[in-house]
């Protein structure tokens, strides 16, 4: 499934699909302000993924001076989501460092893209 936007102020953005039996993103982020960072997360039905990893991206800027808009990927998988529709979320939210939040934003300028793929199970 393949969810496409052009969004410039999106905090946060949701899609559905079913699921039958991996989440990726393709878009420009943005982070800006002195000493800031901010973190982009996918949620699946209001809950970010435990196992094995959350799915984020991290931006940190340190200076005003820069306004990096730049074209990013963020991709992972989660195990557990149930069978079913799911809501998937694609937040903006704090980093894990502490640093303040910045002006962060999502799509600038191109199209922004969450492609969704359900993968069999990893063997054992």
């Amino acid at each position: 499934m393949l969810c496409s936007t052009k969004l410039l102020d999106a905090r946060k953005q949701y899609t559905a699909f079913r699921r039958q039996d991996v989440n990726t993103f393709k878009g420009t982020l943005r982070s800006r302000g002195t000493g800031v960072c901010n973190r982009w997360y996918f949620t699946f039905d209001g809950a970010e993924c435990a196992k094995p990893a959350t799915i984020e991206g991290v931006v940190y800027v340190r200076s005003t001076q820069l306004d990096p808009h730049r074209h990013r990927h963020i991709e992972g998988y989660c195990n557990l989501v149930p069978k079913g529709h799911v809501r998937v979320g694609f937040w903006i939210g704090k980093c894990p460092s502490g640093h303040r939040l910045g002006s962060g934003r999502t799509g600038w300028g191109s199209m922004s893209r969450i492609v969704i793929e359900e993968v069999p199970p990893p063997q054992e």
